[in-house]
């Protein structure tokens, strides 16, 4: 799920990485709040000791940075979007249950 305070929210799909853990490499479908498709973007995300730096890519042209905290098996996120709705808001969460 993720929530933006000027683009809404919705919900994605992430595929690729089939570790236990949640750093690695993601492709990530994006829809918003009725099940459109809005984009596809590669997700990076590296452990650091207590928190996860994650870092959105489209066409290798970083789009989006954040970072994230583990809790009962999901990882929440605060993220900045680049030239999005509005260049530079910041997003309220985004969250992705690992299971």
């Amino acid at each position: 799920m993720w929530v933006h305070a000027d683009c809404g929210h919705g919900t994605g799909l992430a595929t690729g990485n089939n570790q236990l853990s949640f750093d690695g490499s993601y492709t990530i479908t994006y829809f918003d709040a009725h099940g459109a498709l809005l984009t596809v973007l590669n997700l990076v995300i590296i452990k650091r000791k207590h928190h996860y730096d994650l870092s959105w890519f489209k066409d290798d042209v970083l789009v989006s940075v954040g970072i994230g905290l583990e809790s009962a098996n999901a990882l929440s996120a605060g993220f900045m979007m680049f030239n999005a709705c509005r260049p530079n808001t910041s997003c309220l969460a985004v969250s992705h249950p690992h299971a």
